[in-house]
């Protein structure tokens, strides 16, 4: 499994973005100009982009060769190679990206915050939630996400995403919670999903390196 992380701290729409938009698809340029705030367009664009990079960086496959499809739980499929599966997942400023080349994967990025409690019986185990409840306001935030994360991840590699129920799935449990790796960057917590004997170690990528991979240049 390759994981990779990319973050960015503006906001603003540049010439840069334009020229990025290229090395993507016409209809995945109209899904991002549907966004009507500038981060959602960047995050969908550099989603996009971290994919593709993470794709032509790890497989044989050429640019012209990238054809994607999405299922009907709206998870990205690579027409070209079924054996290929990715996952990546944005939220405030940040992607998380997985690929892997000979099994499947999920991946979830959350900003780390105040916790939405109130929503915890509609989705969480009661393992999870006694889990969580169990300690003082800011672990407890952190382990809501944690589990957050972990549920989403765990739900996309199985192809259900959150459309089912999700009570019914303890992400603790040893036989699930196996397949699981979590960890803090920033101010972020992510997690992965899939077959691993070590821990993936996520590769930090900047809007630079993805315009370099593309474009053959850097920007200031």
């Amino acid at each position: 499994m390759y994981t990779y992380y990319l973050s960015f701290t503006s906001n603003a729409w540049t010439p840069t973005e334009d020229i990025l938009l290229t090395y993507i698809s016409p209809e995945r340029r109209l899904r991002i100009f549907r966004y009507v705030h500038t981060v959602d367009r960047k995050l969908s664009l550099y989603a996009a982009l971290l994919a593709r990079m993470a794709l032509l960086k790890h497989t044989s496959l050429t640019m012209d060769e990238l054809q994607f499809q999405y299922k009907p739980n709206h998870k990205p499929v690579l027409l070209t190679n079924s054996s290929i599966d990715f996952s990546f997942s944005h939220t405030r400023n940040a992607i998380l990206c997985c690929v892997s080349t000979n099994n499947t994967v999920g991946a979830d990025i959350e900003t780390f915050g105040e916790a939405p409690y109130q929503i915890m019986n509609m989705v969480f185990h009661p393992k999870e939630i006694e889990y969580i409840s169990s300690e003082t306001k800011n672990e407890a935030q952190k382990r809501f996400f944690y589990i957050w994360t972990r549920k989403e991840a765990y739900t996309k590699r199985k192809g259900t995403g959150l459309v089912c129920d999700l009570t019914n799935i303890n992400t603790l449990d040893p036989s699930i919670a196996a397949s699981l790796h979590s960890w803090e960057i920033d101010n972020y917590i992510c997690s992965v999903c899939g077959d691993f004997t070590i821990p993936p170690i996520p590769q930090q990528i900047s809007m630079n390196d993805v315009f370099e991979f593309f474009t053959g240049c850097l920007f200031s």
